[in-house]
């Protein structure tokens, strides 16, 4: 009867470890090699029990496994074995993802302390039936990313992830109700105390949806609620919108990076940027071979690049292979200032070294 009972459970084993998918991903983080491995794969779409393991690609003594009651993501149309990516990865068209909430994992400064912070999603249990997630934060101390209570109630009662202001240290929620109501809440994070509401903003539109939008917005100035509440009429609204959006298409003024509010970014970081380099840039075979290439271009209100040049180069044909990648570069994040996107003039270097 012993025996019985053993090849029972050992068919069992079985069936649950190939019933189990694998997926290894080096390009979601430059610090961090993540392997995941989830319960079920059916119709491109992966859920269940999981287990992530994150793996430092800068200290290989670093790992750690998390362990996830619903991992839950997308797999690319025609593959099993292919994780759909956001919008800071290139696709295979050539064209740039603008949606980034598909991804099983996210690694971002959450609390902003310096140190990469990590979202597993967890489903589609916030409002609306949007993504949610776990958010877990790298405890320096002990050397290992925690789950933060706080930050993952934010990703999952709203309506989909928060997003994260940089330049003033603010995490954003969003939350909606039917076509007419939406409201925007900002917070800070205290040190040792945590999250701490300081700005609401909601605008109404119930009462007469096709006229009239009430915007209540309350900020929290030195420890007290300051409120103020406007009634705009909604063909004001657009016409002011559709007003910028004019202005907008009508500046052809080429901008310094050093004069506007949100510099243009390459999607992923300047660590992205130079990886596509160096994946694409062909180096001639001279023996020796080694400096720098100065470069400077034009970013587009689309985030293309225009008016390629070379400043300085080290010849043998430097300088036109660096225009050359340039010019198939995917799309930046455009530069924008007062309210809207606007061209950006950009300048770098291209350090070249060659094997030979």
């Amino acid at each position: 009867m012993k025996k019985k009972y053993f090849i029972i459970s050992l068919i069992l084993l079985s069936k649950f470890g190939f019933s189990q998918n694998n997926f290894i991903e080096n390009e979601l983080s430059n610090q961090y090699t993540v392997k995941f491995v989830v319960a079920k794969c059916e119709n491109n779409t992966c859920s269940g029990k999981g287990t992530i393991t994150i793996n430092s690609k800068e200290n290989l003594n670093f790992t750690q496994k998390i362990y996830s009651e619903n991992l839950f993501f997308y797999t690319e149309q025609g593959s099993k074995n292919r994780i759909k990516k956001s919008s800071t990865f290139k696709k295979e068209d050539g064209t740039i993802g603008t949606y980034d909430e598909d991804l099983p994992v996210t690694f971002g400064d959450y609390n902003f302390d310096g140190y990469k912070d990590v979202a597993i999603r967890n489903g589609n249990n916030s409002s609306y039936f949007e993504a949610s997630f776990n958010i877990y934060v790298f405890n320096v101390t002990k050397k290992e990313f925690l789950l933060s209570k706080e930050l993952t109630a934010l990703a999952s009662t709203n309506l989909g992830m928060f997003q994260i202001d940089k330049k003033n240290k603010r995490i954003i929620t969003f939350q909606k109700s039917g076509c007419c109501w939406h409201s925007t809440n900002e917070y800070v994070i205290i040190f040792s105390k945590g999250l701490k509401l300081v700005k609401e903003k909601i605008e109404d539109a119930m009462d007469d949806p096709e006229n009239y939008v009430i915007v209540t917005e309350k900020n929290l100035i030195n420890d007290k609620w300051l409120t103020k509440i406007e009634k705009h009429k909604i063909k004001e609204e657009l016409d002011a919108k559709n007003e910028l959006d004019a202005k907008n298409e009508l500046d052809d003024e080429i901008y310094n990076t050093s004069g506007i509010e949100v510099k243009p970014d390459f999607p992923g970081g300047m660590d992205k940027f130079y990886k596509y380099i160096g994946n694409n840039y062909k180096t001639p075979k001279e023996e020796g071979l080694k400096g720098k290439v100065y470069v400077s271009f034009v970013i587009e209100k689309d985030g293309s690049l225009t008016d390629i040049k070379v400043i300085r180069d080290i010849g043998y044909g430097t300088g036109k292979e660096a225009i050359r990648v340039l010019s198939i570069c995917p799309k930046w994040i455009p530069g924008e200032h007062e309210g809207r996107k606007v061209r950006v003039n950009y300048s770098l270097p291209i350090t070249i070294q060659s094997t030979q």
